[in-house]
């Protein structure tokens, strides 16, 4: 049932949802390097 809304939330907010990801990935993409970052230094 949730997914059908999801699906059905996703075709009409196909534009958003994709800048949506887009930000998640940018963000996520920053954290990791941040964590590899933390982790060279911890290493040192």
């Amino acid at each position: 049932m949730l997914l059908v809304q999801l699906s059905q939330l996703d075709s009409n907010l196909r534009l958003p949802v994709g800048i949506i990801n887009l930000i998640l990935k940018c963000v996520q993409q920053q954290l990791n390097l941040q964590a590899m970052t933390e982790l060279c230094v911890m290493s040192e």
